[in-house]
């Protein structure tokens, strides 16, 4: 029994893990003893590891922005590497969009902490420096990120606050000072057409607006049959004046229906892609062709199977492009493609970051 052996008792040189000599154990007979342990570094190795929620993504081609839960947001130009957070003070980031003509314009929104930063953030050399725009009246501190859309030529900013009566807002100063649109309700989500400076659009509650006055005021299209509730997302395509997609969940107890629907008027009338049972979210990339319409990408269900899909017709074929094995949970918050490489995609998840994924050889 008195074999010299040592085991290790709960003493206090736990937290001295990497001093010599310090490490506290006791023999069989009940006496401490000092334990031989070489000294050795506690450290982490995986670079970029975090359980996060993404909320929104905007690929300009060359660089993804973020937007994410719990810290901020991030600007992506290698793929391979752990990238700064946005110095932009959110506590969560909310949104991101960029103009469509200077991609080096970006603006994005989240929740902050108190009342001492505004909550739209500001850069216009690619996501390398941000500054906070002003603090908009009315809008409590802390939570009300929100959503924010950029002109195609990036010479207005739109900002709708989260979960408050305040109405959206413009900028035609990069932020420094804001004016009230009119014509939209609290709470309209507001998109820029990808061709048009002058031309936006905004959904709320089953309406659909479209501006032609760069933003200043919208009304109503008199669009029908779209969703009043559970619409997650819905965009502009870009090389394409007037197109429209916009992607909804349903709301199943309210007895809503959701889907994907497509306008090539602005917003006007709709057609129904009924090839999904519901649609989270849809986004545009490169497309498979010089001439051809941007690759059409969705997160959505079809014949009650949970999905990514892709379509390089303008949609009116749709391939999947995960399997069974590469689901991600949910998934539903954001999706776009590449601009510069046909075929790349990156998709929102909510635990396990940004996947990104390319064909296949």
């Amino acid at each position: 029994m008195g074999d010299g052996r040592h085991h290790l008792g709960h003493r206090r040189a736990e937290t001295k893990w990497d001093t010599q000599g310090e490490l506290v154990g006791e023999d069989e007979a009940g006496r401490r003893v000092a334990l031989p342990v070489e000294k050795f570094t506690v450290g982490v190795r995986a670079e970029g590891v975090e359980e996060t929620a993404v909320l929104d993504l905007a690929a300009l081609g060359g660089t993804l922005v973020s937007a994410v839960g719990d810290v901020g947001g991030f600007v992506h130009t290698d793929l391979g590497r752990a990238e700064p957070m946005i110095d932009t003070g959110w506590s969560t980031g909310t949104s991101v969009d960029f103009a469509q003509f200077d991609p080096a314009v970006i603006v994005g929104t989240g929740n902050v902490q108190g009342n001492e930063k505004g909550h739209v953030g500001v850069s216009t050399d690619r996501g390398k420096t941000w500054r906070n725009a002003a603090r908009v009246e009315g809008v409590p501190g802390g939570g009300h990120g929100g959503t924010v859309a950029v002109s195609a030529d990036g010479s207005r900013f739109f900002w709708t606050p989260g979960d408050s009566e305040v109405t959206p807002v413009y900028s035609t100063d990069l932020g420094e000072t804001w004016i009230p649109v009119e014509g939209l309700p609290a709470g309209a989500k507001i998109r820029s057409d990808r061709v048009r400076a002058s031309v936006l659009y905004a959904f709320s509650g089953g309406t659909f607006y479209r501006s032609t006055d760069g933003g200043a005021t919208f009304t109503d299209t008199g669009a029908t049959g779209l969703p009043t509730a559970g619409v997650d997302d819905f965009r502009a395509v870009p090389g394409h004046k007037n197109h429209v997609w916009l992607a909804g969940r349903g709301d199943t107890e309210k007895d809503i229906a959701g889907g994907m629907w497509r306008s090539k008027d602005g917003g006007v009338t709709w057609k129904q892609i009924t090839v999904f049972d519901t649609a989270e979210s849809v986004g545009f990339g490169k497309a498979a062709k010089k001439s051809g319409y941007p690759a059409i990408y969705t997160s959505a269900e079809r014949g009650g199977k949970a999905a990514i899909f892709r379509s390089t017709d303008g949609g009116d074929r749709w391939t999947r492009i995960n399997d069974d094995d590469h689901q991600w949970a949910w998934s539903g918050s954001a999706i776009t493609g590449d601009p510069w490489i046909y075929g790349r995609v990156y998709l929102t998840t909510n635990g396990r970051g940004i996947i990104y994924g390319d064909i296949a050889d």
